[in-house]
């Protein structure tokens, strides 16, 4: 609780405060998340278009370059005059917070009214979305999210994707600490297992298991430093599991 107001799951959406992170963005993202696995590809087609608002640009072409990186199959599917709709409803949203962001002012305790319509479309289009394509809502994206989380999270360092991409060293650093990284998540599941009657591993490993399924289901989008807390702890789980089976397979070929 912070100045008398419980803070959420996502503290950046602060009603007094102005800015890009304000609830029409909130419930944009949340229509992206039907589809999208990357919360990098939504700021790339959200921050442009609140930006050039802010600067006075509010011709119809910004909201055309927006629904340009929608896929045409989400398109289709809610119809492109509702996110229009919506967009410039989102538009004028980010006019009507303009002067108290331009004179650093506090906003009032709850969203403007014009803020409050653009969130309801967009909500209206996350509602016909999932109606219309609940494999691809409740199931296909959050298994794109979470194979995004096993084999691609923590690996991007500017090393390995830049200063020495092609070099043989760290292609081979590279594809050593992928399937370290890989493997861990899916033997992850088996150590819970395997340790199961120890209390301390079963608790760990099960909340554990419950925050990567809501970073899959829920969160989405996510980045390296969501799971990077965890990782400690799931790496050596994980290797405990392949100690475990070492020492079977040892005892099974001595036997």
């Amino acid at each position: 609780m912070i100045l008398k107001h419980w803070v959420s799951l996502h503290p950046i959406y602060q009603n007094e405060v102005p800015g890009i992170f304000r609830l029409p963005h909130q419930k944009a993202w949340e229509f992206f998340k039907g589809w999208e696995k990357s919360g990098a590809h939504f700021h790339e087609t959200i921050v442009p278009f609140w930006e050039k608002i802010m600067s006075g640009d509010t011709s119809i072409m910004i909201v055309n370059q927006f629904i340009n990186r929608i896929p045409q199959e989400v398109i289709q599917t809610v119809g492109r005059s509702n996110i229009e709709n919506a967009l410039i409803s989102y538009k004028y949203a980010i006019l009507a917070q303009k002067p108290y962001f331009e004179h650093h002012r506090i906003m009032p305790s709850q969203p403007l009214n014009a803020e409050i319509v653009s969130a309801k479309k967009f909500s209206l289009l996350v509602q016909k979305f999932r109606i219309s394509k609940p494999w691809v809502y409740y199931a296909q994206t959050p298994f794109h999210v979470f194979k995004t989380m096993i084999f691609h999270s923590n690996l991007s360092l500017y090393y390995f994707q830049v200063s020495s991409r092609g070099n043989w060293f760290s292609e081979l650093l590279r594809y050593t600490c992928f399937s370290i990284h890989s493997l861990s998540f899916l033997a992850f599941p088996f150590g819970i297992y395997l340790f199961r009657k120890n209390r301390f591993v079963l608790f760990f490993g099960i909340s554990i298991l419950l925050y990567l399924f809501y970073l899959a289901f829920i969160q989405r989008g996510i980045e390296e430093r969501y799971t990077l807390p965890v990782l400690p702890f799931i790496l050596l789980l994980s290797g405990s599991v392949l100690r475990h089976l070492y020492l079977r397979i040892k005892s099974r070929l001595n036997y």
